[in-house]
């Protein structure tokens, strides 16, 4: 993040990346070995190390030269160009991306200015891909001229990837959200009224839904102890004695 900002000064991301991440690599790699269990009849052990997965993550693409060379460059610069980013527009902001030749050509045809890539510099993908920076700076000092509605309506038409920019509050209220109706009103039954963000998924046959609120601390020991085979004296022997604790 500090390279494409362009001083080389860490930053922690504003979100739990990496929980959320390794969390989904935990869950498809659980599924998987599920799937060789129900075909195989074999279980066996899964470990989803969290330092080693961030790191694929992020290397996937950030291995650039180093694809080939030990003495290569790593970053993948297109994603690393301080120019990529959301631009000002006249009331805003908005991602504006162009990436291949058609998106290039529209959008230089849209604010008048063709000649562009009539250019040397910027009449390739390949020598675009050199002078990157150039182009999206191009984009940032058109971006103020229109407003964010005024750019939606003629990036869409000319089909190049763009997308207003939201502030967290503002998707309480974005039509898409609100249809989808992704955020939802639940009754828990010791905190009252509270806000949850619904499964994003959809699935026809076994849809995933909200069914229960979190416990508190404790609510549910004695099933998780029964569960494991302690009988009723026991629990009461470790309620007795301060070891279990419920609500």
């Amino acid at each position: 993040m500090g390279r494409a900002a362009g001083d080389d000064v860490p930053r922690y991301p504003p979100t739990i990346i990496a929980d959320k991440t390794v969390g989904l690599t935990f869950a498809f790699a659980t599924l998987s070995a599920l799937m060789h269990r129900e075909r195989t009849g074999e279980g066996q052990f899964v470990e989803v190390p969290m330092f080693e997965t961030m790191a694929a993550w992020l290397m996937v693409e950030h291995l650039w030269e180093r694809t080939f060379s030990d003495e290569g460059e790593v970053g993948y610069s297109r994603l690393l160009a301080r120019t990529r980013k959301p631009y000002r527009t006249l009331d805003g902001w908005m991602a504006i991306l162009p990436y291949n030749d058609k998106h290039w050509r529209n959008f230089f045809e849209i604010v008048g200015r063709p000649e562009v890539l009539k250019d040397p510099r910027y009449s390739t993908l390949n020598a675009r891909s050199l002078h990157i920076n150039d182009m999206y700076a191009m984009v940032e000092a058109l971006a103020p001229t229109k407003t964010t509605t005024e750019w939606v309506a003629l990036l869409d038409r000319a089909q190049i990837p763009n997308a207003p920019v939201s502030r967290p509050a503002d998707l309480f209220e974005d039509p898409h959200l609100v249809w989808r109706q992704l955020f939802k009103k639940y009754r828990h039954p010791s905190e009252g009224e509270i806000m949850m963000v619904e499964p994003p998924i959809r699935m026809s046959r076994t849809p995933p839904a909200i069914r229960r609120m979190a416990p508190q601390q404790g609510a549910d020991s004695r099933a998780i102890l029964a569960e494991a085979g302690i009988n009723e004296a026991e629990i009461a022997r470790l309620k007795e004695a301060g070891a279990l604790i419920e609500p």
